[in-house]
């Protein structure tokens, strides 16, 4: 064969190869894939994903695709994944996600949990605890051998105890309330011989005896939502304001109150008239009951805390709620002022514009700017426990009274629901944000107190 034609052959493989292969450079650089699954060329997707801590090893479908993070992971074939998100020492993250062609995947916020044993802060049964509005603090209560009440003032920080007050041998308490925040605390006491009330103020720690408060046999009482020197009782058909600041009692009103909320100078209460139940709005400086709503029966309603612009109802008997607005007692369309109902035994708070709620097999949250209800999870358990929450994106709560559990909402909108702690007996469980910790009294064997567990 001659020169020329030998030529002519390379030319016409060339002319072929590239006629061919430039096609196909073209689509793989515009992130185009052959899918064995699919008999098709399709165009990829990304996958970004952001942690803290940012050592985490990723895999998707069991390969390793990187070790370190911030990372976008380019040309992935539109499926779904098994992402698996580990680090030694951590819980691991795992999810099934989507990725769809041209378009990228955010896997962004994701906090590994610490796996590690909870510690035990203070050994010895504990009662009662509250975090005191300071994220360091909390008061807490202990039963001596003696039979002795002590109230006890913690700092988490410090790890220092003080008894701000403790009962005398032979008394019992009745009932303990606390102001928001736990900025004050009133003790209703039986001494055996009468009744007596204690305030603990927890900004200076002092305790003192109300004078105002002897015999006072509250069958409720609550604090002013906006002024914790305020505090109200109702007891035999009467409802008393006491002034901390003055050691002083005056009467409000003559009402049949089931239950009863003040938040500056309103007041709202429950009342039954025959047998069917209303809410009334009244005020501090005019006590009548002009402004009422008809509630749904039974009549076994009581307030549930909640932000000052709304007001949380709950029927004990059904676990049927509402939340409202407080205007809703000016308006002509009752319904309108209705911002939300549906069933519950529990309530939480992330923000004053998140509402989570736990039925007996559900956990639901409703934001209410949005007005979207969202399921957060279903089990085939009993929920019981009340959950400390950190920020909307986090619930903690505890399962059956023996499991501390978390709940994650990723910014795909899926969910990661762990385990972080068994133990016999978990109560009362709270977020301190200095320590990154959930504490909670807990049981374990012989062992019991307040235990720390950190999670970051």
């Amino acid at each position: 064969m001659s020169s020329r034609k030998v030529r002519f052959v390379i030319f016409l493989i060339a002319a072929g190869i590239f006629v061919i292969g430039a096609p196909m450079i073209v689509l793989y650089s515009a992130g185009y894939r052959y899918n064995f699954d699919a008999g098709k060329i399709q165009r990829t997707g990304s996958l970004y994903i952001e942690t803290l801590p940012t050592k985490v090893i990723a895999e998707l479908n069991g390969q390793i695709v990187s070790q370190e993070n911030p990372v976008r992971i380019d040309t992935l074939l539109p499926a779904r994944y098994k992402l698996k998100l580990a680090l030694e020492g951590y819980h691991v993250w795992e999810k099934e996600i989507e990725i769809k062609r041209n378009l990228t995947t955010f896997i962004k916020g994701v906090h590994l949990f610490k796996s590690s044993l909870p510690a035990q802060v203070i050994v010895g049964q504990i009662d009662w605890v509250k975090k005191i509005n300071d994220e360091d603090r909390i008061l807490f209560t202990k039963t001596t051998n003696l039979g002795v009440t002590e109230f006890v003032h913690y700092n988490l920080q410090t790890e220092q105890g003080q008894v701000v007050y403790a009962t005398s041998a032979g008394e019992a308490i009745i009932d303990i309330i606390t102001a928001p925040n736990v900025k004050r605390v009133a003790i209703n006491i039986n001494t055996g011989v009468g009744r007596k009330v204690v305030i603990i103020n927890t900004d200076n720690l002092n305790s003192f005896e109300l004078a105002s408060g002897k015999n006072n046999k509250w069958e409720i009482a609550r604090f002013n939502n906006a002024d914790a020197n305020m505090l109200f009782t109702f007891s035999a058909g009467v409802l008393n304001q006491i002034n901390l600041n003055g050691d002083s009692i005056t009467k409000i009103m003559s009402a049949n109150i089931l239950d009863f909320a003040v938040d500056g100078e309103q007041i709202y209460y429950v009342t039954k008239i025959g047998a069917t139940p209303y809410v009334v709005k009244t005020t501090l400086q005019k006590p009548t009951a002009d402004n009422l709503i008809r509630l749904p029966l039974p009549a076994s309603y009581s307030f549930n805390g909640s932000p000052s612009a709304y007001l949380l109802l709950k029927n004990d008997t059904s676990g049927d709620f509402f939340l409202l607005r407080p205007d809703i007692f000016s308006q002509d369309d009752v319904g309108a002022g209705i911002i939300f109902d549906g069933q519950a035994k529990n309530f939480a708070w992330p923000n004053t514009n998140t509402l989570t709620y736990f039925s007996d097999f559900e956990i639901s949250q409703y934001n209410i700017s949005s007005s979207q209800n969202q399921l957060i999870n279903r089990y085939g358990e009993i929920l019981t426990g009340t959950a400390a929450f950190s920020e909307p994106k986090y619930t903690f709560y505890v399962l059956n009274n023996r499991r501390l559990k978390v709940i994650d909402k990723d910014t795909s909108g899926g969910i990661i629901d762990l385990d972080l702690a068994e133990f016999d007996y978990i109560a009362e469980p709270f977020f301190n944000n200095t320590e990154v910790a959930i504490y909670f009294i807990g049981k374990v064997g012989n062992q019991q107190g307040l235990y720390q567990l950190k999670i970051q």
